[in-house]
């Protein structure tokens, strides 16, 4: 089936059809140290990466190893940082720096972070801000014009897996702030439907007990 493509938020999946659009015109690799197309800012170097740098393919994954899951946000009308800034956790950003804290190609966590990563390459690549280049990789092409790139997804909530060698993928939207109890149900309903591995339910045992030691604990 392949290595599956997670997007989250709204902007993560699209973000992957982005980069896979660059990677269809030879702009960029998905296995190639993302280091090399990096310029304002690079990933810095570590026992982790040694041995394995870090990879676009790792990013859209969430299997580069790199901390910071989330971003709080500023509030209206404060400096914003730069996106370097964010990814060194420099003021005036608020939340710490993107590093990798383990080998990176290893299991799915996820990591914005990462896909702020990402995002810096796409710019870079392209010469052109995020929401404008993405305007133009992704939403144009599919007729979007009422979408956008530049602020975050309050209000609402989306999923989207795709397994790209397979052809199987679910994209889920929700029109609400706690809209992940919904996607949750309904990813794992359809990951039941075709039999995909990242999703399957794992029975763990919290202790065992012989039925005759339990006769004595029965209640009424």
């Amino acid at each position: 089936m392949g290595r599956r493509i997670r997007g989250q938020g709204g902007g993560g999946g699209a973000t992957g059809v982005g980069a896979l659009r660059l990677r269809q015109t030879g702009r960029v690799a998905l296995d190639e140290d993302v280091n090399l197309r990096l310029r304002s800012w690079r990933i810095p170097a570590s026992e982790h990466t040694r041995n394995k740098p870090v990879t676009l393919r790792d990013l859209l994954s969430h299997g580069a190893g790199l901390t910071v899951r989330g971003f709080p946000g500023y509030p209206r009308g404060e400096k914003l940082p730069t996106l370097p800034q964010i990814l060194d956790g420099a003021p005036p950003a608020n939340s710490p720096p993107a590093r990798v804290d383990a080998a990176p190609g290893g299991p799915y966590r996820y990591s914005g972070g990462g896909y702020e990563i990402a995002e810096l390459l796409i710019e870079e690549v392209t010469g052109k801000p995020f929401e404008v280049a993405m305007r133009e990789l992704v939403l144009e092409p599919f007729g979007m014009t009422r979408s956008t790139f530049s602020g975050w997804s309050q209000g609402f909530r989306t999923y989207l897996v795709a397994y790209p060698n397979s052809g199987d993928g679910v994209v889920v939207l929700t029109n609400g702030d706690g809209g992940h109890d919904l996607i949750n149900e309904v990813v794992r309903g359809v990951a039941r439907v075709y039999r995909w591995p990242d999703f399957t339910s794992e029975e763990r045992v919290a202790a065992r007990v012989e039925p005759s030691r339990l006769d004595a604990l029965e209640g009424t």
